[in-house]
């Protein structure tokens, strides 16, 4: 084989092998999702949901999303970003009417690497939806930033976002049962102390 066809051939070989990183890179998706991915409430509890991202390259140095519900079914009460991001700004003026703003948070400039799974926040919500009512909880990317990668400075992408389904459920039958026996032993007790 002359030097041309030693050098045709490594070359392909070259391609080949950044074709096939290539491919597994971009199979590889980070995502955000929300857990628990499917929770039956009823009206009056509480509810957190935690906001995490997955697939993500390990120089992951921040980014932005916002967040959607139904405000008819949950009532925002508060939010708190895990303690491995700074927070630089949000947006909760829209929380009445079911968004969550256009978080943006990065790394502190001590944090070396995110790691390729981690939290961002913790929502917190006051159940106020009647048995039967549904809301899918949403996060989508930020309006200002997506994710960036410390270690090239582009843009991550693709971002897979999965939202969470929170449906409103009746108190059991079993719950007004006790309740009632309850108070019927109460009622109990205070007729033999007469």
């Amino acid at each position: 084989m002359n030097d041309t066809g030693v050098f045709k051939s490594y070359c392909l070989k070259v391609v080949v092998l950044c074709s096939a990183l290539f491919a597994s890179v971009c199979a590889q998706a980070a995502s955000v999702y929300i857990t628990p991915a499917s929770s039956n409430v009823t009206n009056g509890s509480t509810i957190d949901l935690m906001v995490s991202g997955s697939g993500f390259p390990t120089t992951t140095f921040g980014g932005s999303l916002s967040v959607s519900w139904d405000p008819t079914v949950l009532d925002y009460t508060s939010y708190s970003v895990d303690s491995l991001w700074d927070e630089f700004s949000s947006d909760t003026t829209g929380v009445a009417s079911g968004a969550f703003g256009n978080l943006q948070f990065a790394l502190p400039p001590a944090t070396a690497q995110s790691g390729s799974s981690f939290d961002v926040m913790t929502l917190s919500f006051n159940v106020i939806g009647n048995p039967g009512d549904m809301t899918m909880v949403s996060a989508i990317t930020g309006s200002t930033d997506d994710w960036v990668d410390d270690l090239t400075g582009l843009v991550i992408s693709p971002v897979d976002y999965t939202a969470a389904q929170v449906t409103v459920v009746p108190i059991p039958a079993a719950a007004y049962l006790l309740v009632t026996g309850f108070i019927g032993l109460v009622g109990m007790g205070r007729r033999r102390k007469k």
